[in-house]
């Protein structure tokens, strides 16, 4: 025994736990960033209108990419184009980018940058504090980017499609947030 701090060590511990409820906060905070510019970038057809069946699939295929391949920066960049000063600001637009720098700290280099010291774990409690203000923030951004997206949806076009139809797309936007992958371990379909 080296008498050094371990994973069981109640500060190491402590941080370890606060630093996931960051990382939720900040996942939540992209699926809410996703949201926002998914909506945004609704255009409502002003041309001969367009198949349901065409309209859903592609509406779901962008909600899937935004939601599942975009990074908070491509995100980011694509509410840049969208700024419009009422709903989507410069204010917001700058928040989320000061947001995604903490973002990607907390994903490549947090725990390695703080938490060790070459390969000694150096807890300490500011840390827990730090990771609690940091999980906050994102929260607190999550917040104004759904009131923006709720904003950008009462713009919209009201027509209410059937409630068959309705139901679908519903489950549809569930699937997107809730995917899952397999099991880890499970072999690929092939």
């Amino acid at each position: 025994m080296t008498g050094e701090p371990g994973f069981t060590d109640p500060f190491v511990a402590a941080t370890l736990t606060q630093y996931g409820a960051a990382m939720i906060a900040v996942q939540a905070w992209e699926g809410a960033l996703a949201a926002l510019v998914g909506t945004v970038s609704i255009k409502p057809s002003q041309g001969k209108p367009v198949p349901l069946e065409r309209a859903v699939r592609k509406a779901f295929r962008r909600s899937w990419k935004l939601m599942h391949n975009s990074t908070a920066s491509e995100l980011r960049n694509l509410l840049r184009d969208l700024v419009d000063g009422e709903i989507v600001t410069d204010a917001l637009v700058e928040e989320i980018s000061a947001l995604n720098e903490w973002r990607n700290f907390l994903a490549h280099s947090y725990l390695r940058s703080r938490l060790f010291e070459g390969s000694t774990l150096k807890p300490n409690p500011t840390h827990i504090v730090e990771l609690f203000q940091v999980g906050q923030a994102f929260s607190k951004s999550s917040e104004r980017i759904v009131g923006a997206t709720q904003s950008a949806l009462a713009r919209l076009p009201k027509s209410a499609p059937p409630e068959s139809v309705r139901q679908v797309i519903e489950q549809l936007g569930r699937d997107i947030v809730n995917h899952q992958p397999a099991p880890f371990g499970t072999p690929p379909k092939t």
